[in-house]
């Protein structure tokens, strides 16, 4: 998963990556059901988190990356 603006960053990468873009808002509580239902089609080993709140239902095992503690 990516932003679009990020595109080129993503040329030189194993053939079995793919890059995927999700164009809602991570913030909504309508994303704990859309975005789960949105990995679904894809069939990824592990979905990396950049936030620190996981959406309910995820459908694959994550990571979850922390980047500020004060933000918890």
């Amino acid at each position: 998963m990516a932003s679009p603006a990020d595109t080129e960053a993503f040329q030189n990468v194993p053939p079995n990556f793919h890059a995927v873009f999700y164009q809602r808002s991570d913030t909504a509580l309508l994303d704990n059901l859309a975005f789960p239902l949105f990995l679904r089609r894809y069939a990824a080993d592990l979905y990396h988190v950049p936030l620190s709140a996981v959406p309910l239902l995820m459908p694959t095992p994550y990571v979850v990356t922390i980047h500020d503690m004060g933000s918890i």
